[in-house]
């Protein structure tokens, strides 16, 4: 369901989105969040929850203690729900990449179909 969801659109926002809601629905979370990094990289910002009341952009320092253990691993992590941010890890974070691929392909083959649509036109001129 959710790999068909995800392919169903090439926007970045509605996959990650559909990612979550799916996310939630499949683990039956009360709370799922999305944090991601600011332009700079130094924070990372509440970018997409579960409940609509959660303050979307709000900013922690990536610096935490808890962003070392949580990126330093490779490792499944538990989190404390106590702890100030509670991170649920995707091992198929691959419907993204794939998302990424199939939107490279498409404009690889625009190129291509603007090229031949060029070459007609030109043959056609002559």
């Amino acid at each position: 369901m959710l790999a068909h969801e995800s392919r169903s659109t090439l926007d970045r926002h509605t996959i990650l989105k559909t990612t979550l809601v799916e996310l939630g629905r499949t683990l039956p979370l009360e709370e799922c969040a999305i944090w991601m990094p600011t332009h700079i990289g130094l924070d990372l910002q509440l970018s997409y929850t579960l409940r609509p009341q959660s303050p979307i952009g709000y900013t922690v320092p990536i610096h935490l203690p808890v962003f070392n253990q949580i990126f330093g691993s490779n490792k499944p992590i538990q989190i404390s729900p106590n702890c100030l941010v509670v991170a649920v890890a995707l091992s198929h974070a691959t419907i993204l990449e794939e998302s990424m691929k199939a939107k490279e392909l498409l404009v690889e083959q625009n190129a291509a179909l603007d090229l031949a649509r060029k070459e007609v036109e030109n043959a056609n001129c002559a």
